[in-house]
């Protein structure tokens, strides 16, 4: 059977009723997918979040995850999370950490050391720190080895709640690796963001949330769309002039170009990873590649524009 996650009628309230932070809300999950959640700050993301995870007691309405509930220990078994505010024992290591959660996983301890370090082998963290204590960690890192410590046991369900705050761009890049072949593999992925461009990058379907309901659903099918890449580099040289000579493929077109940087039209996610791999074989330093303003996030003013409208 699938491990699907299907609500129904969902409601939750705060302040004794007066406060409905969840209002019939109706939604599906499904495996082997990553589903993006949208919305403005009380929107309801966060405590659709904690009812799912059990840790919120709802008002009304069902949720059935492939015929568990959230409170079921049989439903928590089968979880991966990565918090929005992660929690460590700062005085443990970092091996220590994953070995300690292995074990409370009930996992085979004669394949623990292998799963360990395949484990943050996958999201980057170097070998000569698995033996640092985190409390030498950035917040980046432990952001790293809360990803980690989720993806232990190859979990059915993995919910990530603004997982790569702090993150460098090497760690993001890790992440979304990573999130994508555990997709690949069937688990379902429930991502809560206020990044829209990672939740764009990542999601197979997007899930806007307002006002308790989730009033939009959609599948993200903008990998494939032209959009503007605006490059910025250090300093003028040869190097960068020699942008305007290369034959891009079909994927890219030099729009504009000053001594400082250059605009590309890019389809797809193919077309803003050749300019910035071309821009790195040529030596030009690089200091920003951000897209105008993406289709989702065009799609978040929209949306909400219609409610407060």
């Amino acid at each position: 059977m699938a491990a699907n996650i299907v609500i129904r009628d969902l409601v939750k309230t705060y302040r004794k009723g007066k406060v409905k932070a969840l209002n019939g809300l109706n939604a599906e999950f499904v495996s082997g997918k990553t589903h993006g959640l949208i919305g403005p700050n009380g929107s309801g993301k966060t405590t659709l979040m904690g009812c799912l995870l059990g840790l919120l007691h709802r008002d009304a309405g069902q949720i059935d995850i492939a015929g568990l509930t959230p409170e079921s220990i049989a439903f928590k078994r089968q979880l991966g999370y990565v918090p929005e505010r992660l929690r460590f024992d700062m005085w443990m290591k970092a091996w220590e950490f994953m070995e300690y959660h292995d074990h409370l996983a009930g996992l085979d301890k004669a394949s623990r050391k292998k799963r360990v370090a395949l484990c943050l082998t996958r999201i980057g963290l170097e070998e000569k720190s698995w033996q640092e204590r985190l409390k030498t960690f950035s917040r980046g890192n432990l952001q790293r080895l809360g990803l980690a410590q989720a993806i232990l046991n190859q979990p059915p369900y993995l919910f990530l709640d603004e997982p790569t705050s702090g993150m460098d761009p090497v760690g993001v890049i890790l992440f979304r690796k990573v999130v994508q072949e555990e997709a690949r593999r069937g688990c379902l992925v429930l991502l809560s963001s206020h990044q829209l461009n990672q939740v764009e990058r990542l999601c197979d379907e997007i899930h806007f949330i307002e006002k308790g309901q989730i009033i939009d659903q959609k599948p993200e099918d903008a990998h494939g769309e032209e959009n503007i890449l605006k490059v910025r580099w250090m300093t003028a040289s040869k190097k960068s002039a020699d942008i305007k000579a290369h034959e891009f493929s079909f994927a890219v077109r030099l729009l504009r170009y000053t001594d400082h940087g250059a605009e590309f039209k890019v389809k797809g996610e193919e077309g803003s990873r050749e300019v910035i791999e071309t821009l790195v074989k040529m030596g030009v330093p690089v200091i920003e590649a951000v897209p105008e303003t993406s289709k989702l996030e065009r799609f978040f003013l929209e949306e909400g524009g219609k409610t407060h409208g």
